[in-house]
């Protein structure tokens, strides 16, 4: 009986152990979230009769704390804002003006050193300067020429490039492949290298004067400003500088920089105000939609309407619109809009701008690879003289006359 009673005791208490454990499975089952749709069970873990699991909500995920190297920049340039362009007015030619005349004052027979010219510029007297391809710099006053290169001054290389006047009277010369820049204060040349200052690479391809008297120097390595005293580069690697190739400055009526970049990564143009950089790049360049995305934070990028990707001349009308000559025609930037002149479109001679200008009267003048040609805003004009011809820069005087050094001499036309 004894042994009867303590089997039947045992038996409720195993079966009182298999309910618990039972009823503890099931709980544990019944806790078990659905795998995600993501996470999908192999053959050998699914073993054995599954029923169709009811949907389950879930949050989308979190994303992770972004940080400075691991994610990149959004594509600013790609998604800012739309490139708005205008048409140009309907193409219109015209006979040149009634009393204006066209006067050439020296080919290699009758004063010039050496053709091509490469730069025009005017001292403060109104004395003509010039930089030659590969025959240094020359003067003249009116009447005589005088040329400086590197046998008979302090000149460091005769391929001038670039050259300007600083508010002291200071003639600038940059020199390409490797001269740096050569200041003439009337007396006595100074060179400035990379080695021996703070210029950022001895090939110069442009140079401009700020209203603060600051001397801006466009090289194959980026920008330098100069003040008189101290040096300050800025290259894409410290600054928003987009390319650290710069054949072109300017400066706006409201103190921004405007900077050419080409050459390498892409084309377009930098504008500086002192503070924060925007590059306006060439529309159909392919770091438009591929690479913008990977640029650090210091850039700030979007589309442009410029017609061609090669900018070489920057120029301001009276209305304070902003003007480029590019490998492609001339683009015109309002801050708002683009309208773009080309040789289908308009009177610009040919594709390959070299230079442009506004006279006293606001006329745009445009060089090129095929000569040049003066737009008044509704009509285009040009006298045979400059027509057919490399035009490659073009200045006015303090008398309006512009200036023109073409393949085979200089000029300039009076109104």
């Amino acid at each position: 009986m004894i042994l009867d009673r303590l089997n039947r005791w045992l038996l409720i208490v195993v079966t009182l152990l298999s309910v618990v454990v039972v009823v503890g499975c099931s709980q544990q089952v019944l806790e078990t979230p659905s795998p995600r749709p993501s996470e999908t069970l192999s053959s050998s873990e699914a073993s054995g009769p599954t029923s169709t699991p009811e949907p389950v909500q879930t949050s989308p995920p979190i994303s992770p704390t972004p940080t400075s190297e691991a994610q990149p920049r959004p594509a600013v340039g790609a998604t800012r804002l739309p490139v708005v362009k205008v048409t140009p007015p309907p193409m219109a030619t015209r006979e040149p003006p009634e009393g204006g005349r066209w006067v050439t004052v020296a080919d290699t027979d009758t004063g010039l050193a050496s053709i091509p010219i490469t730069a025009l510029a005017f001292d403060q007297k109104g004395d003509l300067w010039l930089g030659h391809y590969s025959a240094g710099v020359s003067h003249f006053d009116g009447e005589t020429w005088q040329t400086f290169n590197e046998q008979n001054s302090g000149l460091a290389s005769n391929q001038v490039e670039a050259i300007a006047f600083d508010q002291a009277g200071n003639l600038w010369a940059g020199a390409r492949r490797g001269g740096g820049v050569s200041r003439f204060d009337g007396a006595s040349w100074e060179t400035f290298t990379s080695s021996n200052s703070g210029l950022a690479d001895d090939d110069v391809r442009a140079i401009a004067l700020d209203h603060r008297g600051n001397v801006w120097f466009g090289t194959a390595g980026g920008v330098s400003r100069f003040d008189g005293t101290s040096w300050e580069t800025f290259t894409p690697e410290n600054s928003g500088l987009f390319d650290d190739y710069v054949p072109a400055i300017a400066e706006d009526g409201e103190g921004n920089l405007w900077f050419s970049t080409a050459y390498g990564s892409a084309g377009g143009v930098t504008r500086f105000d002192g503070h924060s950089w925007l590059t306006y790049l060439f529309e159909d360049s392919s770091l438009v939609d591929v690479q913008l995305v990977n640029l650090p934070e210091r850039f700030d990028v979007q589309r442009s309407g410029l017609v061609g990707e090669f900018v070489t001349s920057i120029s301001f009308d009276q209305e304070g619109n902003i003007w480029f000559g590019s490998y492609g025609g001339v683009s015109r930037f309002d801050g708002h809009s683009w309208m773009n002149l080309t040789p289908e479109n308009s009177g610009v001679p040919g594709e390959s701008v070299e230079a442009i200008a506004f006279d006293h009267a606001g006329n745009l003048w445009v060089g090129t690879s095929a000569g040049a040609a003066c737009f008044d805003g509704q009509s285009w004009w040009a006298f045979p003289d400059v027509s057919e011809t490399f035009a490659a820069s073009i200045a006015v005087d303090k008398d309006g006359n512009v200036w023109i050094a073409t393949t085979y001499y200089v000029g300039y036309y009076a109104p």
